[in-house]
């Protein structure tokens, strides 16, 4: 993977938007109070929302792993899980998480998987993913649409703004599947206006890649248009993963002692405020988020608990799954890093290799595992 173009330099730019985040939100505001309402959450509903974030990563490793396995590469559950973790981090870090699926690609490379069924897996689970975004939102708006209008309507226009992402990416899929030379022709116009306003340059290459993909998209909908119980396993899995990162309000209010509100309510307003502020384009929605959850769940929280049931609720689905994911990978690139090392060692050994030449070929291989991630 091109250097330049590795998404883990974006961390430091994530790590500055977060400092000016809580800066700005926190300033004004009475820590000894917040440190107050921390300290008297319930603990069990706060570990209850902990195994809800970490079942959002286990639920799509699951998706990895079915997919794989049914395309026929064996693929292991924790290898699934990597993945998921992969997944999450690098999207926590690029604008509107546009690098998590390449880096899941990148890392299923390493691990032997072949492009064209990691392809169709990113295919697939994306998919999977925009649809039930899209339905739980739907449905949100629809027995909620009072309550939007009247307590919320700052939201709509965000809310108009990630229904039509979802709806384009939605309908773009159903026009590869039942015409492919139309979705083809519709991608060609796009890009050639694009190369005419100069932001494309090399319109041919990028034309053939993107031809590419589309047959590869092509063979994704297919696959799930000829298995439909992989379809509805798929879809299901994909059903508890967002229903549990979406319950992770609904979670932290009871944290607080709260009560009078249902769970079906801030079930729908979870789901409507996570397609308004996800595809935005900053890094984790930070920023936006935290400034949106303040103002959606204002009447759901009593004034006085707003600040500290942002903090824990987005500590615990975004920035507690940032440092676990981070760490994880961290980790086992310098377990990897090490275990090169000592086998180039053994091997240099046997080799007859000077012990100088041995010392120095450790350090670049344990080097070089950890730049792999950065």
């Amino acid at each position: 993977m091109n250097k330049k173009r590795k998404p883990i330099r974006n961390l430091p730019f994530v790590i500055l938007f977060i400092g000016i985040t809580f800066y700005v939100l926190l300033r004004d505001k009475g820590t000894s109070d917040i440190v107050s309402y921390l300290k008297n959450a319930d603990l069990k509903f706060i570990i209850a929302g902990v195994l809800l974030a970490f079942t959002f990563v286990a639920c799509e490793g699951l998706n990895s792993y079915t997919l794989l396995n049914y395309l026929g590469v064996k693929t292991p559950y924790y290898r699934g899980v990597k993945y998921a973790i992969v997944g999450f981090f690098y999207s926590a870090i690029t604008p509107s998480s546009t690098g998590g699926q390449p880096m899941q690609m990148f890392y299923m490379s390493k691990d032997k998987v072949p492009l064209s069924a990691s392809t169709i897996t990113m295919i697939i689970e994306l998919i999977s993913y925009q649809t039930v975004t899209f339905v739980l939102a739907s449905f949100a708006f629809l027995f909620k649409y009072n309550f939007i209008v009247d307590k919320i309507s700052f939201i709509i226009p965000f809310m108009i703004f990630g229904v039509v992402i979802n709806v384009i990416v939605v309908a773009f899929f159903i026009v590869v599947l039942f015409s492919e030379p139309l979705a083809i022709k519709i991608v060609d116009s796009i890009l050639r206006f694009l190369h005419k306003i100069k932001i494309i340059k090399n319109i041919d290459e990028v034309e053939e890649k993107a031809n590419k993909q589309i047959d590869q998209y092509k063979e994704g909908i297919t696959l799930l248009k000829s298995n439909p119980l992989l379809l509805l396993k798929v879809f299901l899995t994909t059903m508890v993963q967002l229903t549990a990162m979406y319950s992770i309000v609904f979670v932290v209010y009871k944290a607080f002692n709260q009560s009078g509100t249902s769970y079906f309510n801030v079930l729908s307003l979870q789901s409507i405020f996570k397609i308004s502020m996800g595809s935005l384009p900053l890094p984790g929605a930070i920023g936006i988020s935290e400034g949106g959850f303040l103002q959606v769940f204002k009447h759901i929280f009593p004034q006085n608990m707003m600040t500290p049931a942002m903090l824990v609720s987005r500590g615990i689905s975004f920035y507690l799954l940032l440092l676990a994911t981070g760490t994880v990978l961290l980790v086992s690139h310098t377990v990897a890093g090490i275990k090169d090392a000592k086998s180039n060692r053994k091997e240099a050994i046997k080799q007859k290799k000077p012990s100088k030449e041995i010392g120095i070929k450790k350090r670049e291989d344990f080097k070089g595992n950890i730049k792999d991630m950065v």
